[in-house]
C-alpha cells in the first residue's frame, strides 16, 4: 500500500491506498471504531489508529531464519530477535565488535517520524571503571557499527563509574562512536534502572527531536520528556535497531534488556487517531 499526505484548511490528510484519512485529536469519549458523517458530503468515517509503517510484535516468525532476515544480527550472542520470548534481546558490550541487530525500513523518511517500543531493562550494574558502556536504541543512515561516520537520532543507555547510569538522547551528523564525543548529548533526569519503560522517540522537524519516557503501553503517563535541537543535514535514517559502543575498554558494567512491540510512523512527530473514509 502506497502512503502519501497532501495540505488542507486546518491540517492536512493522508490517502492510504487511495483513500481518504484525516487525522484528529481524539476526544476522551471516542474509541476507535466510532464513525460519523459529513453533512455536506454525506460520506461515512470511521475512527482508526494511525497508520504505521512498522508494527512488530515479533509473534509473526517461523523460525530464527526468517527472524534474522527481517532484523539482522550482527553478533547473535549479543543482540538477537528470541522467536521463543518474541522480543531482541540485547547485552551490552564493548569489546571492539560490532554487535549491531538492524532492520531495514525500506523507504525515505520525511523530516518527521515517532518510533515507538517497550524496553525492558533486566540488568543494570555499575563497576569501578570510569570508561562507559552505551546501548543505543533508534535511527540510523548506516549498516555499520558505530565507529563508522554516520546520521542518527537514538535513545543512549549508559553507565560508568563517573556519572553513574544515565538515560540520554544523542544525534549525530556523520558521526562515530557518540559517547566520544562526537555526538549532541541531552541528559534526562530520570536514571537509569532495572525497569519496563515505552519509548517514544521522534523527530518533530528538520532541526529538532525529542524523546518521551512512559510507564505504560498506553502512553499516557509520562515518567520524563526531552527535546532537543539537530542539524538539518541528518538523513537518510531508514535503519531501525540497537547498536552498541564500538571501542575497546576494560569497563565492567552491565545492561541487559529487551525490545518488545516496536512500532514506526512516517511523516507525523505526535500519534493522532484517524478518521477513515468508509
Amino acid at each position: 500500500n502506497s502512503m502519501s499526505y497532501s495540505a488542507l484548511a486546518g491540517g492536512f490528510a493522508w490517502a492510504w491506498a487511495g483513500v481518504e484519512i484525516k487525522p484528529v485529536i481524539k476526544m476522551a469519549l471516542l474509541q476507535d471504531g466510532a464513525r460519523f458523517e459529513e453533512t455536506d458530503t454525506e460520506l461515512i468515517y470511521s475512527l482508526v489508529a494511525s497508520p504505521n509503517v512498522l508494527n512488530d510484535d515479533f509473534t509473526s516468525y517461523a523460525d530464527q531464519t526468517s527472524a534474522d532476515l527481517s532484523w539482522i544480527p550482527i553478533d547473535t550472542a549479543k543482540a538477537r530477535v528470541n522467536i521463543t520470548n518474541d522480543n531482541i534481546d540485547f547485552t551490552a558490550e564493548r569489546d571492539n565488535t560490532d554487535d549491531s541487530c538492524y532492520k531495514d525500513l525500506g523507504i525515505s523518511l520525511y523530516s518527521s517520524w515517532v518510533l515507538r517500543f517497550k524496553l525492558i531493562l533486566s540488568t543494570v550494574t555499575q563497576g569501578a571503571s570510569n570508561d562507559e558502556l552505551h546501548a543505543y536504541l533508534g535511527m540510523y543512515s548506516s549498516t555499520s557499527g558505530m565507529d563508522v561516520a554516520q546520521d542518527f537520532i537514538l535513545l543512549d543507555l549508559s553507565v560508568n563509574n563517573a556519572d553513574g547510569k544515565r538515560i540520554q538522547i544523542q544525534d549525530g551528523d556523520g558521526a562515530t562512536n557518540p559517547s566520544n564525543g562526537s555526538g549532541q548529548v541531552t541528559l534526562f533526569s530520570h536514571a537509569l534502572a532495572v525497569e519496563t519503560l515505552y519509548v517514544q522517540l521522534k523527530q518533530i522537524n528538520s532541526t529538532s527531536y525529542g524523546c518521551d519516557l512512559f510507564s505504560d503501553s498506553a502512553f499516557t503517563t509520562l515518567i520524563e520528556s526531552k527535546t532537543a535541537s539537530c542539524p538539518s543535514t541528518i538523513t537518510g535514517l531508514r535503519y531501525i535497531g540497537y547498536k552498541n559502543l564500538k571501542l575497546t575498554s576494560s569497563e565492567n558494567h552491565t545492561i541487559i534488556g529487551t525490545i518488545d512491540d516496536v512500532k514506526f510512523y512516517n511523516g507525523v512527530s505526535q500519534i493522532p487517531d484517524w478518521w477513515v473514509q468508509q
